[in-house]
């Protein structure tokens, strides 16, 4: 190595600039056993730590959702042949285009960690790194689920909203700022994912936001107004006894590859209220938001 290479390379300012151009990946893996002195860089440094999305940026950056967990799990991220950005950066061109394919449910048997039984020890380990990373840049405003049940006495709702903490950048607590994957991949996995879908950006689709219930239509502009992901699940109240469906190969992959602690490392509490649907559905829904303490 030359001496004017050598000399770049131990200047802490010079590195950290060389690093920021690696790709995610590389950055996370390779370049972190090159040798202590990097690793110890790539830790303590708030602008590759954000670019491992592990720190917070500023609320006022462009949005971006993480490419390395939407490689990793593809079925919960806006999808590729559905999006119009750079496929390096994972910024969409306009938050309309990141739209998914209408209609298609979130699949866990195409997930690697469901096709290579092998590597899901490291998927699961209770260290995994994974699980700490943001799924946005900047954090999500709000991670909301809406269920909606539909019976023969009408339709009723309950929602939740995850709200990570409102300080930005540097100000934030690295442990607790920001919607986590942990937290995004086990609601997914707590509900029965061929009835569920994933919206991202507000793009939800008409024929569900035009719900025909003014009560759960309104919810759904108020839901899109406060959050930048919507896991939405829907189900039908049936009065019948002793009929059991068989299970769904999706929820069977389910057991197979929740995760074996609660890592959320936040305290939660629940506030509810409850407010009647129009005259002419009866029923109820029950309005929930989940808030951090």
């Amino acid at each position: 190595m030359k001496t004017s290479e050598r000399t770049a390379l131990s200047s802490p300012e010079i590195l950290e600039a060389i690093l920021l151009e690696l790709d995610m990946r590389t950055l996370l893996t390779s370049a972190q056993l090159t040798c202590k002195g990097w690793r110890a860089l790539i830790i303590h440094s708030p602008s590759l730590q954000q670019a491992l999305f592990f720190r917070p940026v500023k609320q006022d950056a462009e949005k971006r959702y993480n490419p390395l967990l939407a490689e990793t799990f593809p079925s919960f991220f806006p999808t590729r042949h559905a999006t119009h950005h750079n496929a390096d950066s994972a910024t969409p061109t306009s938050s309309r285009s990141s739209i998914r394919v209408p209609g298609e449910a979130p699949s866990l048997l195409r997930l690697e960690i469901s096709k290579n039984p092998e590597k899901r020890g490291a998927y699961l380990h209770v260290n995994a790194s994974w699980r700490r990373m943001l799924i946005q840049q900047p954090p999500v405003r709000g991670l909301a689920h809406i269920s909606v049940t539909s019976g023969q006495i009408g339709y009723g709702y309950s929602r939740y909203i995850l709200h990570g903490k409102d300080l930005p950048g540097d100000e934030a607590d690295a442990n607790y700022a920001g919607i986590r994957m942990n937290i995004f991949y086990d609601l997914i996995l707590k509900q029965p994912i061929s009835e569920s879908r994933i919206y991202w950006w507000g793009n939800v689709p008409p024929n569900v936001m035009d719900h025909r219930a003014d009560g759960i239509r309104d919810m759904f502009k108020n839901t899109v107004a406060k959050s930048d992901v919507i896991l939405y699940t829907t189900s039908v109240f049936q009065c019948v006894q002793g009929i059991q469906r068989p299970p769904h190969p999706e929820e069977e992959m389910m057991r197979q590859i929740a995760f074996p602690v609660r890592d959320w490392g936040a305290k939660l509490s629940f506030h509810n209220a409850t407010k009647l649907l129009p005259p002419d559905l009866e029923g109820h829904a029950r309005y929930t938001e989940l808030r951090r303490r």
